[in-house]
């Protein structure tokens, strides 16, 4: 069997270069975010947006560090392989001349740093450094009006969405154009190298989905605090301004946070007045807070467990074994959760349409009588194989675990309680989750 060596050594090359590649786009943009420290506000909104917006960057921000972790161990891994068949050939002949041939030199294991973010949270100072300010002088009223900075939060959606499409010549494809060539080497690891650089194509292409998200957070909530303000705060804000007798005008544009309300703002006289609006402004920041909840929660986040595993596996490998296949039996066929929910998923997808699916696939995964985490993984599975694409999962309401279908407005969800049994609900995915 005579292989080409230097095709290991260069696919090893280039996950030595796509780590590095990875780690310099990242600091270079996530320093940039240094800027938008403090954007969400520090209104309930703006907290729980704020929360969720950190606790996102920073799965992120690990899972990418461990991707470079990941490739560069991969890389080493392939090119003592490369190395292996080289001294292979170099020793089938009986007589061997020259010197004995060098493994390439590798990177030596490294702790991998992808920059650092902000948190979001905190008062956006920006639109409180003068006491001229419209949102002064609701503070001054306890009017709670939500104070993200849309400027903050424009900047740090278009840095997200750099990082998402800014350096796709050296990031996205290139796991891919490196599986393709292992495809011409017939060598019996070479499938198993194949499914890990692919594996490993789509941990890096959930990074780069996971900025785009991040871009679309950032920019929707930008939006939003734009809607409200536009739509319902200007005109309360002037006719609050009216009513205590006041001749400033304020805009929809940004000049409606810095309007001169300085002399009203130290002598308001009218308890009355003030308590009035205060009421209509408080209702109708919560009627949009409630309404953005719903609108947020419809939106299922990227599930980045499956490239979390590969990573995992990538960096675990050992350069003195032979690279398995991530797709190699484990276990033999059945007993695992997942075989179980597979089988189930492959006979609920040719049952006709309207015999109410979900209800039977949730019967027979209850007949199982799996633990509960064991009856979420068999019930990904199932609704994987019968329905397609799931849109990830979350506490649900009342404990145990919903599983989200890949569409919202699908209004069927599975439901895995805590004692492992499953059930079928149906109406707004919203409603089923713990929040």
């Amino acid at each position: 069997m005579k292989v080409d060596w230097n095709t290991y050594y260069s696919i090893g090359r280039l996950c030595f270069q796509l780590a590095d590649a990875v780690q310099d786009a990242f600091i270079g943009e996530t320093e940039a975010l240094a800027a938008c420290k403090s954007m969400a506000g520090v209104d309930e909104a703006g907290v729980e947006w704020g929360k969720k917006y950190d606790a996102r960057v920073v799965e992120l921000l690990r899972m990418t560090a461990e991707l470079g972790e990941g490739l560069q161990n991969l890389g080493g891994v392939i090119t003592q392989a490369g190395y292996n068949y080289q001294l292979a050939d170099y020793y089938s002949t009986r007589n061997p001349s020259g010197a004995i041939p060098e493994i390439p030199s590798t990177p030596g294991p490294e702790c991998r740093y992808y920059g650092d973010v902000p948190s979001a949270g905190g008062p956006s100072e920006g639109i409180r450094d003068t006491v001229d300010t419209a949102i002064t002088l609701a503070d001054k009223m306890l009017i709670p009006i939500p104070d993200g900075d849309t400027g903050k939060l424009q900047t740090a959606s278009d840095i997200w969405h750099r990082l998402e499409t800014g350096h796709t010549a050296d990031i996205a494809w290139v796991m891919n154009g490196a599986a393709e060539r292992m495809d011409v080497i017939d060598a019996p690891d070479a499938d198993a190298i194949r499914d890990r650089l692919r594996a490993m194509q789509g941990a890096v292409d959930d990074v780069l989905g996971t900025c785009g998200e991040l871009a679309t957070m950032c920019s929707d909530q930008k939006s939003e605090l734009e809607t409200l303000r536009r739509e319902t705060l200007t005109l309360l804000l002037n006719e609050l301004a009216a009513a205590l007798l006041t001749q400033v005008v304020i805009t929809a544009a940004t000049a409606w946070l810095t309007c001169g309300l300085s002399a009203v703002a130290t002598s308001v006289a009218s308890g009355t007045i003030i308590g009035r609006f205060a009421g209509l402004i408080a209702d109708a920041v919560g009627a949009w807070h409630r309404a953005k909840s719903v609108r947020e929660g419809q939106r299922a986040a990227r599930d980045l467990q499956k490239s979390r595993n590969s990573i995992d596996e990538a960096r675990n490998l050992s350069r003195n074994r032979p690279v398995r296949s991530e797709s190699a039996p484990k276990a033999p066929a059945g007993t695992s959760a997942a075989d179980k929910g597979n089988k189930i998923g492959d006979e609920i997808k040719d049952l006709p349409k309207g015999s109410g699916k979900p209800d039977i696939m949730a019967t027979k995964l209850t007949e199982q009588n799996l633990s509960h985490d064991e009856a979420v993984e068999a019930t990904i599975a199932a609704s994987q194989r019968a329905f397609g694409e799931i849109g990830g999962t979350a506490p649900a309401v009342g404990g145990g675990t919903v599983i989200l279908p890949y569409y919202a407005t699908q209004n069927v969800v599975m439901i895995v309680r805590a004692d492992g049994s499953v059930i079928a609900a149906r109406g707004s995915v919203i409603d089923f989750i713990a929040r």
